[in-house]
């Protein structure tokens, strides 16, 4: 028999003027080239220097660091040229002269699984790649894993005794009564998914063969370093591995992103009062290419939290939300509310191992 849903009842209070992170907190205070399909590369800039062009071996092609430069036995390269290999492409597995063989090296993909958004490549420290959903989550993409009615066994061991359903919470606790997801799956499909716990979002990220996004090669380490770009998988990919405080620059821009000021300068102005279709705002891409919404529209699940003992757990939401201004949309802003919160404000985002 399915046990009565136990999602978390906690009141958060937002009151006019005040963001919405503030209210998180105090829940924390008082609870404690080949690319595949789906996938957008990120690659660095070689600028102004020339690519050395090398002679083919007389035992095979010979591999290039940015790409092979074959040729067996001085032959033709490219279209012509007697004697030197054809010169492969950046980073992939390099095109052979003719009659030569195929370069060195080849550059890592991410999962196409065809199961929520499409995925972005972001260079790690050391060569630790990963990758990163394009987008939050949507309602269509979410749906499209409920109506297949996925079972609670199996789930994250944190949430096996008290996460009974994953359908989104439609309790007023964090106004999620307003939030109509039966409405929204007709009506509103491209919006972002809402009113989700932790486990919610895990488990969805595992059905579509990713993950939540957390520390970088793995391992514990991000709750602690939230704004380490050498460790947490989220940080790095907003703020372009450190180099700038929001997800598209540095100075704050109430237009570039869904805020509580994107149409003015107070909070909860006509129009700005929900989120936008994912993806759809065109001057909130990045901190990488490819990347859209890693600032506003909603806040985003984080595979880090401070313990392991169930829904009592603070985890990590980022990026901020369509209720929020300024400071708590930067790329270092990061709030913990329990495991088992949900809130009108928070999404789904996640992240995957390259192929």
């Amino acid at each position: 028999m399915k046990r009565a849903s136990s999602k978390a009842q906690s009141s958060i209070v937002v009151r006019r003027g005040l963001p919405i992170v503030a209210a998180f907190a105090t829940l924390i205070g008082a609870s404690a080239g080949a690319f595949g399909a789906g996938c957008v590369a990120v690659l660095g800039d070689f600028g102004d220097k020339e690519v050395p062009e090398l002679d083919g071996g007389a035992d095979g092609a010979t591999g290039g660091g940015m790409g092979g430069m074959g040729g067996e036995g001085g032959g033709t390269g490219g279209e012509g040229g007697a004697g030197t290999g054809g010169i492969g492409g950046m980073g992939g597995a390099g095109m052979g002269g003719e009659g030569g063989g195929a370069g060195g090296g080849s550059q890592a993909i991410c999962p196409a699984t065809g199961k929520g958004p499409s995925m972005v490549l972001v260079a790690g420290p050391a060569g630790d790649n990963y990758c990163v959903d394009a987008t939050e989550v949507s309602v269509g993409q979410y749906d499209a894993w409920l109506s297949g009615s996925p079972s609670v066994d199996g789930q994250a061991p944190e949430c096996d005794a008290w996460n009974t359903t994953f359908q989104p919470s439609t309790s007023s606790t964090n106004f999620c009564n307003v939030y109509n997801y039966t409405d929204h799956r007709v009506n509103s499909p491209k919006r972002p998914v809402r009113c989700v716990d932790w486990c919610d979002a895990a488990a969805f990220c595992k059905w579509s063969g990713k993950r939540l996004c957390g520390t970088i090669g793995g391992g514990a380490g991000a709750f602690v370093k939230p704004t380490d770009p050498d460790v947490s998988e989220w940080f790095r990919a907003c703020s372009e591995a450190g180099m700038r405080d929001y997800s598209y620059g540095d100075a704050y821009d109430k237009k570039a992103c869904i805020g509580a000021d994107y149409e003015g300068n107070s909070m909860f102005e006509p129009g700005v009062d929900f989120p936008r279709d994912v993806g759809s705002t065109a001057t909130c891409e990045g901190g990488y290419t490819g990347l859209f919404d890693m600032s506003g529209n909603v806040g985003e699940w984080e595979g880090s939290c401070n313990g392991s003992n169930g829904n009592g757990d603070a985890c990590h939401v980022r990026g901020g939300s369509y209720f929020e201004i300024d400071a708590n949309l930067m790329c270092s802003s990061n709030v913990a509310p329990t495991r088992d919160t949900t809130a009108i404000s928070i999404g789904i985002r996640c992240c995957a191992d390259p192929l």
